[in-house]
């Protein structure tokens, strides 16, 4: 039994509609438009919500680094306190931003409030 043209003509339409001819011309604008707009949404969170340090002070394995603005005379001094007064053995970073003559201080690694609290202190102290 065979079908009608007709019926034919249908079946064959809706099996090239079914196809989907996609190719790496079509794919790619989209794959560029994908990433640019999480490219903006990671800047804008960026901007928004990561606090921007001024200075870091790591210590690790009994040595002090600073980078940023810290005044050399203020490292040496620093550095004996977190070591020898404190006695800091594990990982600790501290990172302050100034705003205006206020200063900001924010810690990473386990630090107790009171420590924290001290180590402030310390900072706004000065040189």
């Amino acid at each position: 039994m065979s079908r009608s043209p007709k019926l034919d003509l249908i079946v064959a339409q809706f099996q090239s509609s079914a196809r989907t001819n996609v190719d790496q011309s079509d794919i790619l604008p989209l794959v560029l438009r994908f990433a640019a707009g999480v490219t903006i949404i990671v800047l804008v969170y960026c901007v928004l919500f990561v606090r921007h340090a001024d200075f870091v002070i790591d210590v690790r394995g009994g040595h002090v680094r600073c980078k940023g603005k810290v005044p050399l005379s203020l490292q040496q001094r620093l550095t004996a306190y977190l070591l020898n007064d404190l006695e800091i053995k594990n990982s600790v970073r501290i990172l302050g931003a100034y705003h205006g003559s206020r200063l900001q201080v924010w810690f990473r690694g386990r630090l107790s409030a009171g420590e924290q609290q001290r180590i402030r202190n310390f900072l706004v102290m000065g040189p």
